[in-house]
């Protein structure tokens, strides 16, 4: 009987190229895959730090509100001390002040 195997070909040379090749092929795509989670976990890292810096930038301009928030109202009440008969309006202290310096 004719075989489809070219002349001179052993059985054992036809049946381990196939897998070889696959094996190949696919230890490169497992080696695409770990390189693109390892990039993957890299951008999440740099994202984590971004959005440390970014809270913690967002607390500094908050105490930075409150200071000046309090110095207003440090202002305002001296300013009531030293003329307690001026116009007062509660919640001015936010706005434009109940007096101006």
């Amino acid at each position: 009987m004719p075989s489809a195997r070219s002349p001179g070909a052993r059985p054992e040379e036809s049946l381990q190229t196939a897998p070889t090749t696959t094996a190949s092929s696919s230890a490169a795509s497992v080696a695409e895959s770990d390189l693109a989670a390892r990039e993957a976990e890299a951008e999440a890292e740099q994202a984590r730090v971004k959005a440390e810096q970014a809270e913690t930038r967002a607390a500094e301009l908050r105490r930075e509100q409150q200071h000046e928030s309090a110095h207003v109202e440090d202002h305002l009440r001296e300013a009531d001390r030293v003329d307690p008969d001026a116009p007062s309006t509660e919640g001015a202290a936010h706005d434009e002040g109940r007096h101006r310096s």
